[in-house]
């Protein structure tokens, strides 16, 4: 019986698609490095550093618009001559997703002032 190919990580969001992109570069700039960006194309590429488990992971993100939502997959990708990542991938992927939220839920707080200011 012959492997099923894992899905692709996708999560959507209703923001605009200039917020959606800008949290998907804070995220990737904040925690790997980023090898290629491209607004027009909405594709966004970036790679982990290495680990005890891993030479690192190359993490291809694509923003596309649909029903009037932005969708966001994610497609990692082993890096180095190793053969296994040992779940790496879910874990760099999941990482890049938590910090963009974190930055989307930041973008959209209120600016909060202290009396007096």
């Amino acid at each position: 019986m012959a492997k099923k190919p894992k899905a692709q990580p996708e999560r959507i969001y209703a923001a605009s698609y200039d917020d959606v992109w800008a949290a998907c570069v804070r995220a990737a700039t904040k925690r790997f490095s980023i090898e290629h960006s491209d607004k027009e194309s909405g594709t966004l590429t970036f790679i982990s550093g290495r680990s005890a488990r891993s030479w690192g992971m190359r993490l291809s993100v694509a923003l596309v618009e649909k029903d009037g939502k932005i969708h966001v997959i994610a497609n990692p990708q082993k890096r180095g001559p190793q053969l296994f990542a040992w779940g790496e991938g879910g874990r760099v992927v999941k990482k890049f997703f938590e910090e963009m939220e974190a930055q989307l839920r930041a973008a959209s707080e209120p600016i909060r002032m202290k009396p007096g200011e």
